[in-house]
């Protein structure tokens, strides 16, 4: 009789040791990593997402991821590393993480993930376009050891053209590798969105426009009309280590 009883003990604590292993490797197995997901497609368009992270105005403790999605962009998916001594280019080490909230910027030209924590990590954004899958370069998210600079201070030439210039001095872009200016009306909509690698921008010159996000002919502006003007100036890691803002009439 004990030994029934000891047989019988032994056969439901293999049964709950094996069930334990069962939901373990079932866990393990929907941690979808960027490695796993890209292997679901033939035609991958690498490092094109147009993304980069700052720190959130007030708040250095929170990461906001920008990205610029194309027309017809769908299946939007953040991946972040452990941490910043992660290997940034093995797409394995990057998890989907997908509890961020995602936002619109400039009335949804552009979006947003919002990290609400300290850890500071690697980040790629996807998304994909019909069967076609995009991905961004690896950000360095640095909220907390490098956080973003933000200031109003920027010089505005006006002209006749009702085409303004803005400026901004040599502190700003010491960091710096190229610079992203929006004009947008006080609502948010995007008016001009444009990339250039000098701290200058003239609104409808593309002389020195390496890039533009606009999806269309940016309108002629109204004098009497009030605007905002931004800029993101951008690491060669994708950080954002200064952003200027400013209301300005033309």
């Amino acid at each position: 009789m004990e030994t029934k009883f000891l047989t019988k003990l032994i056969l439901i604590c293999c049964t709950v040791f094996f069930i334990s292993c069962s939901d373990d490797d079932t866990t393990t197995d929907t941690v979808l990593t960027l490695e796993k997901y890209a292997a679901n497609f033939t035609e991958i368009d690498d490092y094109n997402v147009i993304a980069c992270a700052s720190s959130a105005k007030n708040d250095n403790n929170t990461a906001w991821i920008f990205f610029y999605p194309i027309e017809g962009a769908t299946n939007f998916k953040y991946f972040e590393t452990n941490s910043i001594n992660d290997a940034k280019d093995n797409l394995a080490n990057y998890k989907e993480i997908t509890n961020y909230p995602l936002e619109n910027v400039f009335n949804g030209h552009l979006r947003r993930f919002v990290k609400e924590n300290e850890n500071e990590s690697w980040v790629i954004i996807t998304y994909e376009v019909g069967e076609k899958f995009y991905t961004s370069n690896p950000i360095y998210l640095k909220h907390n050891a490098q956080p973003t600079n933000w200031i109003s201070e920027v010089n505005i030439t006006k002209h006749e053209d009702l085409r303004p210039s803005f400026e901004w001095s040599a502190s700003v872009h010491d960091n710096s590798f190229v610079f992203f200016e929006v004009i947008s009306e006080l609502e948010g909509d995007l008016l001009s969105g444009t990339y250039t690698y000098e701290p200058e921008f003239t609104y409808l010159d593309f002389s020195n426009v390496s890039l533009s996000v606009h999806h269309q002919t940016p309108p002629e502006l109204e004098a009497e009309k009030s605007y905002n003007f931004t800029m993101m100036g951008v690491s060669e890691d994708n950080w954002v280590n200064t952003v200027i803002q400013k209301e300005f009439k033309p």
